[in-house]
């Protein structure tokens, strides 16, 4: 069960990592995407990407296609999984009773709980290869972002430390304010 969380949660920063640094727009293989960057709502900037930045950012592009579809054999894991944690909840009862000096235990509760993890580390292990190459690629794919990241700093650096948003595209984006 530590594993299958480790790797929901991997999934999720890496999902969240690529949503930041890169927007899937279908158009961005036939135009040149741009940097937008924005302060406070406000457009500041559009910047031309060079040929560098383009090549890592479509590299970055394939490592996010990769791993999404990487990420499909984890969704229907998850659903497998769902369906059993939904029978844990729908046993009903105290495995272990205290009543004073006494203490009854369920032992057919305890059971059951029993046979439905196992089945739950049983669809795990079923994964473990699946769970391997999403690892495997999610690394690479942050080794892809960090490089990306490091291929537009020297476009934004001017903005230095300020509190930016940093969006990709070929189109600027319609940017929502939140009060």
């Amino acid at each position: 069960m530590k594993q299958f969380a480790l790797v929901m949660l991997s999934s999720a920063i890496l999902t969240a990592c690529a949503v930041a640094n890169a927007t899937s727009d279908s158009k961005l293989e036939n135009d040149s995407p741009n940097i937008y960057v924005f302060k406070d709502c406000k457009r500041l900037d559009t910047i031309a990407m060079t040929d560098s930045q383009l090549t890592v950012y479509h590299a970055m592009k394939e490592d996010e296609v990769k791993l999404k579809t990487l990420e499909k054999p984890m969704k229907n894991m998850e659903r497998e999984l769902a369906k059993h944690e939904h029978a844990l909840d729908s046993l009903s009862g105290d495995m272990v009773i205290e009543d004073g000096d006494t203490v009854i235990v369920n032992k057919q509760l305890i059971k059951q709980h029993e046979q439905i993890a196992e089945k739950m580390e049983a669809i795990v292990r079923s994964h473990s290869k699946d769970i391997e190459a999403l690892e495997l690629h999610a690394r690479q794919f942050e080794r892809t972002a960090r490089d990306f990241e490091a291929a537009i700093q020297p476009s934004i650096s001017k903005y230095g430390e300020s509190n930016i948003q940093i969006t990709i595209g070929s189109e600027a984006p319609n940017w929502q304010c939140e009060v």
